[in-house]
């Protein structure tokens, strides 16, 4: 058991990284958001550190008001997980020494990255994108003068950083602070400027730490961007050099953005769907971080024209989030179209094929399609769920030999569809020994991934509860003006983690909510 503290200078930092890349190197406002007390930090999932290298710099000036509550904390994490990666600026580890100078000895320190050349970070989006289970920092876009910004640009609102730093840090972790992300973006805010939060911060830096908690969430809103004026930039990667790497012209990003072809993802459009992925889908880390590195991979090949399509196998009970991730995934690459669902479950096991692509010419029905390409021509997105694929027939199979190997397919009139740049998404509720033994190896061949989704852990499971939870009962406030406690129902609510299947679990929440509101209100 034991912590290794990690020393570094800012060119030190860009090697770690390099060195380093099987790790996330990440502030550690990443754990205190998700373990916000030591009560809850003896519940810790160990998943939650194995990967990551936790930066503890800004947190430093600001735990002097705090000493007590600090160092329990890391004492915790020193003594009780098997193995923890923290890391600090050097000008900041005399200052820890001599605080807590029982927290780290010389045994478990590594000053291997304060003793290189300052460098540029050029190179680094190369080294991120050559390890893509790798968390990217976050690139920041500048701007000259603001009023030209909104002249351009006056469809989307600009919020500054400051307006969102809350009076209580104890809004991070409730459902006011899920609100303020809701009214951001119902309020169609695409830009975030941290320009008068860095001036502020110069002078202030004990405060640095309650910003970087707020950047923490908002890095997973999809299509955010975080602006800084052109001046202030190299002050921002120095007070963020864990979030902030690079600036980039946001004139230059624009233009950029508008020469996309369409069913291409450029590398940032790809970053913002797989945040809004691994946001959204409860549990399945391996899963998530295989997808992404599968989703650039796509993206590169489908550009050089050696991949039309992007398909994906997952099995597994039903409920625990099979289906969820196309939605997801459709919805944070087409926010204005419709997931393209076929449920083979709705269909007879006699004449399959055509309803997914139509029956031949002089058959009844013919003129009207079949279901697959009539929800192609309509959807506006490019994302498409076989659901329940268990119930499939060799017909249909051979339809998805040709399918998923030349990215077009004829239908029984004849006519050809290119489903180039496509993401098709099999789901089914058979185990992966099943899978092994059902579905032919031609197909197999075929697929890029091949998952077996299991159960969610628990504390993912008790974080998932409390939220629909609390989000509900927070309506339910503002709706009928009444003052409803989650404490009168915490037991209830407590039991439900010991099942698997989220969708039921979900409504179990609603029921028990809604029992005791009923039971107060409606007598």
């Amino acid at each position: 058991m034991g912590v290794t503290l990690f020393v570094y200078n800012t060119a030190g930092l860009k090697e770690m990284r390099r060195k380093k890349h099987e790790y996330s190197i990440v502030s550690i406002a990443t754990l205190f958001n998700k373990y916000d007390s030591l009560d809850i930090l003896e519940h810790i999932d160990e998943d939650d550190i194995e990967n990551f290298i936790f930066d503890i710099t800004s947190f430093i000036e600001v735990s002097h008001n705090n000493k007590f509550f600090f160092e329990r904390y890391m004492l915790y994490l020193r003594d009780n997980l098997d193995s923890v990666n923290l890391c600090i600026n050097e000008s900041y580890y005399d200052y820890i020494n001599e605080i807590y100078p029982h927290l780290f000895i010389d045994e478990t320190i590594n000053y291997d990255y304060i003793s290189l050349k300052q460098d540029n970070l050029d190179d680094l989006l190369e080294i991120n994108k050559s390890n893509p289970g790798l968390e990217l920092p976050i690139p920041l876009y500048s701007y000259e003068k603001l009023e030209s910004l909104r002249d351009t640009d006056k469809e989307n609102s600009i919020i500054t950083l400051t307006s969102l730093i809350p009076d209580n840090d104890n809004i991070l972790y409730n459902d006011a602070f899920e609100q303020l992300l809701q009214n951001i973006k119902s309020e169609n805010v695409n830009y975030i400027d941290i320009s008068s939060s860095i001036k502020i911060l110069k002078s202030k830096s004990e405060l640095i730490s309650s910003f970087e908690k707020i950047i923490y969430k908002l890095q997973y809103l999809s299509n955010m961007k975080f602006l800084i004026q052109e001046t202030l930039k190299e002050d921002a990667i120095k007070l963020f050099p864990i979030y902030f790497y690079e600036v980039f012209k946001l004139e230059e990003e624009q233009k950029k953005v508008e020469e996309i072809k369409p069913g291409y993802f450029e590398y940032q459009h790809i970053i913002s769907i797989i945040k809004e992925v691994n946001n959204k889908l409860l549990g399945h880390k391996q899963f998530k971080n295989d997808f992404q590195f599968n989703l650039t991979k796509f993206s590169i090949l489908n550009k050089l024209n050696e991949r039309r399509i992007l398909s994906v196998f997952i099995c597994g009970k039903s409920g625990i989030g099979k289906t969820e991730f196309a939605k997801i995934l459709s919805k944070a690459m087409y926010p204005e179209g419709k997931l393209i669902k076929i449920n083979f479950g709705n269909y007879s096991t006699e004449g399959v094929l055509n309803s997914l692509i139509g029956s031949p010419l002089g058959y009844a029905g013919s003129e009207e399609g079949g279901e697959l390409i009539n929800k192609i021509k309509t959807s506006g997105s490019k994302v498409i769920l076989i659901d329940e694929f268990e119930k499939a027939t060799p017909s249909v199979y051979n339809f998805f030999y040709e399918l998923l190997e030349d990215g077009k397919f004829t239908d029984r009139h004849g006519i050809e569809h290119d489903l180039n740049g496509y993401i098709i998404t099999f789901t089914s509720n058979i185990n992966k020994n099943q899978y092994n033994n059902f579905i032919p190896d031609s197909l197999k061949s075929r697929l890029d991934m091949v998952y077996e989704f299991d159960g969610i852990k628990e504390p993912e499971k008790k974080m998932f509860i409390y939220q629909i939870a609390e989000k509900l009962i927070a309506r339910l406030n503002d709706e009928y003006n009444y003052t409803y406690c989650i404490d009168d129902i915490n037991e209830d609510l407590i039991k439900l983690s010991s099942g698997d299947n989220i969708r039921n679990i979900k409504r179990k929440v609603e029921n028990i909510v809604l029992q005791k509101f009923i039971e107060q209100n409606f007598k």
